[in-house]
């Protein structure tokens, strides 16, 4: 399976790189450092390790594409981190063509623990939330295949517009397929039982995301439902599915 697994190309990792600086420096003209050792970024841009991502960001995004913009006297590596850069004008370009760019899948994977007590949060609030903001759900334990079922998660993940992660149970599979998404550039929604949350049950790593907490009760269901479809909606835009309902 890891054999088949894409691997991004020089291009792809800088749009990566790009777009997570925009993310987190998103004013234009803001100065910003650039740990080049740090794991998140490397995690997201996929380089192997912080020599690529240094050259990454001064060879490719300032030197090559002007995409970013790095005063010459910060251009040498110190602590593995970059100095006063920003992103240039060609870059906010860049950003604009990467955010227009049409895609055709219309699949919403939902991810999550596989516990019969959570059939009817799955059956009542996650699969009904993606289906009215116009997106195809799929949930793995739902879907008909012949494939190893590792192998069918990484086809259905690839093939889908985004994710929502339920991380109630901290299962180490929703760890995986979020992580894995966001590795293939992905949009994902993030939720969980409220009682997990408050018991500090995530881990750190993705703990700081904002989360879509629900209540186990039906009134929780229908405000999960409510809340799931606006975030889609709001972070991926409504679905091609919706028109036709």
């Amino acid at each position: 399976m890891l054999l088949n697994m894409h691997i991004p190309t020089l291009t792809e990792k800088g749009d990566r790189l790009l777009q997570f600086m925009a993310q987190t420096h998103s004013t234009p003209g803001a100065l910003f450092s650039l740990q080049c050792d740090d794991l998140s970024t490397l995690a997201r841009t996929r380089a192997w390790d912080s020599n690529e991502l240094y050259y990454i960001a001064l060879d490719y995004l300032v030197d090559g594409s002007q995409y970013l913009a790095a005063s010459p006297a910060h251009r040498s590596l110190s602590n593995n981190a970059l100095h006063n850069l920003k992103i240039a004008p060609r870059g906010w370009a860049r950003l604009a063509e990467l955010r227009q760019k049409p895609t055709t899948s219309n699949v919403g994977f939902i991810a999550m623990w596989f516990r019969p007590t959570l059939d009817v949060v799955r059956d009542h609030a996650l699969i009904p939330a993606v289906a009215e903001a116009g997106y195809e759900p799929k949930v793995i334990n739902l879907h008909e295949h012949a494939n190893r079922i590792d192998d069918e998660i990484i086809a259905l993940i690839r093939q889908s517009k985004f994710i929502v992660a339920d991380f109630t149970g901290s299962r180490g599979g929703v760890y995986f397929e979020a992580g894995f998404a966001l590795g293939l550039g992905l949009p994902v929604i993030w939720t969980c039982k409220r009682s997990t949350l408050e018991k500090g049950k995530l881990h750190f790593d993705v703990s700081h995301f904002n989360f879509i907490p629900w209540d186990a009760d039906a009134s929780g269901c229908d405000a999960l439902r409510m809340k799931l479809q606006n975030r889609i909606e709001a972070v991926v835009g409504p679905g091609p599915l919706k028109a036709l309902k």
